[in-house]
């Protein structure tokens, strides 16, 4: 498997991608992009017209690959997990 994506479209006007991930031997060759062009696609059809993606702050990759395709933070938000051990 070359890569993955989820894509909710559920909410009126915005469509959310839940993750997406290419495998370590296929980065680089633009997997990413065409999955997030697919996603484009499946919005658009769907009149969506917001796509958002959540990320850790911290996954500079991940930061670096969504600002190259002109996606920008609008929001952060920090997670706290309880753990009661």
């Amino acid at each position: 498997m070359a890569g993955f994506v989820t894509l909710d479209i559920r909410k009126e006007h915005r469509a959310d991608i839940g993750l997406i991930a290419v495998s370590e031997n296929m980065q680089g060759r633009h997997v990413g992009t065409k999955l997030m062009e697919a996603c484009e696609h499946v919005a658009y059809q769907n009149h969506k017209t917001l796509i958002g993606v959540v990320t850790q702050s911290d996954n500079t990759t991940a930061m670096k690959f969504y600002a190259g395709k002109n996606y920008k933070v609008i929001k952060i938000s920090h997670v706290y997990h309880y753990w009661n051990l």
